[in-house]
């Protein structure tokens, strides 16, 4: 009897399969969203502000790209306490499908301004789901094979990455390559009408976001989390910096 019971909770059903490809490629088009203006943008600068000398041309690369991170990192904190609130579904759907909306924005702007700010804005919400899918697994997926799947998840992020210069080899027009948003955009309608809320989040709901932040930060996970942090962060910086300026 115990056995079975073991079985059907580490069974992995086909709402799992499911959710399991939302979340992988909606980390994919996060990938390619992150790295579409570094493909583009000497384009996207002769079309705007014509021939431009070196040291002009990598000041505004500088901005163009840290805005985008500045976002994805505050995107990574506020959609993680925004999603202990609403839930993480809707979080989930919120943040591919504005993501999806801001990369079309981005692609329909003639103004540096907007580019920035719907860049900020794109990379805010890169930043959520980049938080929230592997939330949504650790917390829905069967023990058994959760660590497994996770791992594969982190895939997709960097094959979006390689997409983005996939597409460089078929769309010629920087504004035209934007419209690749459509794509987030219709798979958060899809996650609207199939993603169920976590349990997990449902029985815990009722802790405040104080409280989760208190746990967070207290002396037994203090430690792990600087040193956590250090090492993504170095790694983030160095991957960034490669990706932003190679091109």
């Amino acid at each position: 009897m115990e056995q079975t019971a073991s079985t059907e909770v580490n069974k992995i059903t086909t709402y799992h399969w499911l959710l399991f490809v939302i979340c992988v490629l909606s980390n994919v088009f996060g990938g390619t969203v992150s790295t579409l203006m570094s493909v583009y943008l000497p384009l996207a600068v002769k079309d705007l502000m014509g021939e431009v000398d070196v040291d002009n041309f990598n000041f505004i690369s500088a901005y163009v790209n840290s805005v985008f991170i500045l976002g994805w990192a505050i995107g990574g904190m506020i959609w993680g306490i925004l999603s202990d609130r609403i839930g993480r579904s809707r979080a989930i759907v919120l943040s591919i499908g504005s993501y999806g909306l801001f990369t079309i924005l981005t692609g329909l702007t003639n103004s540096w301004i907007l580019i920035m700010t719907f860049r900020f804005l794109s990379g805010f919400c890169v930043g959520g789901v980049l938080v929230l899918t592997p939330i949504i697994l650790s917390e829905v997926w069967p023990e058994k094979t959760r660590a497994i799947f996770i791992g594969i998840l982190s895939i997709g992020f960097p094959i979006g990455i390689f997409s983005a210069g996939l597409i460089d080899l078929f769309v010629a027009n920087w504004h035209q390559a934007f419209f690749v948003g459509l794509i987030p955009l219709a798979l958060a309608i899809v996650c609207g009408f199939t993603l169920r809320e976590s349990e997990q989040w449902s029985n815990t709901k009722r802790e405040s976001g104080i409280q989760k932040i208190k746990v967070t930060f207290n002396k037994n996970h203090r430690g792990d989390l600087l040193i956590g942090s250090v090492i993504f962060g170095a790694m983030l910086i160095g991957l960034w910096g490669i990706f932003s300026w190679l091109p």
